[in-house]
């Protein structure tokens, strides 16, 4: 399991300072040693900006309409899912599909589909970055571990 916050500082459009939080959360379950379930949530909340509504294409100024997307007030919740499978000890694919829960001043996401692969490497000192299953020869991943302990 992992997670991540920040917090966003920046000069938006037309000198309007944009400030918003970024949050997610993956988890991952290993059915074998070498296929695993995933699932993710992934959030945008804005704190300052402008609101959107239907009409807003006719009632706000011409130069705010056309930044809308840089100068609104952002919040979104994405939720989703997926499998990974390694391939063998460095390639490992995976599929996920993510939708949108909840949001304003956004566009939803109705169907987000992922596929992938991905391929770790050592480091060029020659440092183990992960550690093997001796039942399988696979992989077995920790995000905390940190290399060259």
């Amino acid at each position: 399991m992992q997670g991540r916050y920040g917090l966003n500082f920046s000069q938006g459009a037309l000198d309007q300072s944009r400030r918003y939080s970024l949050m997610s959360l993956e988890a991952a379950y290993f059915l074998t040693p070498s296929i695993r379930v995933l699932a993710m949530t992934g959030g945008r909340l804005g704190h300052t900006g402008i609101n959107l509504y239907p009409d807003s294409g006719r009632v706000l100024p011409t130069e705010v309409f056309q930044r809308h997307d840089q100068l609104s007030r952002e919040s979104v919740l994405n939720v989703g899912g997926g499998l990974a499978f390694s391939i063998n000890d460095s390639i490992d694919a995976f599929a996920s599909y993510t939708t949108t829960v909840t949001g304003r001043n956004t566009h939803a996401v109705n169907r987000g589909i992922s596929l992938g692969m991905s391929w770790s490497f050592g480091q060029s000192d020659g440092a183990q970055l992960v550690a093997r299953d001796g039942r399988q020869g696979s992989l077995v991943r920790c995000l905390c571990e940190k290399a060259g302990e």
